[in-house]
């Protein structure tokens, strides 16, 4: 997957993805308790994006680090429904 600008200058790319069922060995099982019997099952899911080499990113709203350039880090997101 991948996003670009109306003119086709790439944004940022999808490099892979991940999805995992919760389990002991990541410590995550006992979220699914958090799961209502007429629910699907939680799962863990991630992805890994990449950008142009010149592209920054600062900010990010809820993750309070002591850089302001993201670059190079790793961002966690978390969605609730």
């Amino acid at each position: 997957m991948a996003i670009t600008t109306g003119y086709g200058t790439p944004l940022i790319t999808m490099q892979g993805w991940e999805m995992a069922e919760m389990n002991d060995k990541d410590g995550n099982r006992l979220l699914n308790n958090d799961c209502r019997p007429d629910e699907l099952p939680f799962y863990r899911i991630g992805a890994t994006f990449g950008s142009p080499d010149d592209e920054q990113y600062y900010g990010l709203g809820q993750n309070q680090e002591e850089y302001l350039a993201h670059r190079g880090h790793k961002v966690e997101c978390w969605a609730d429904y």
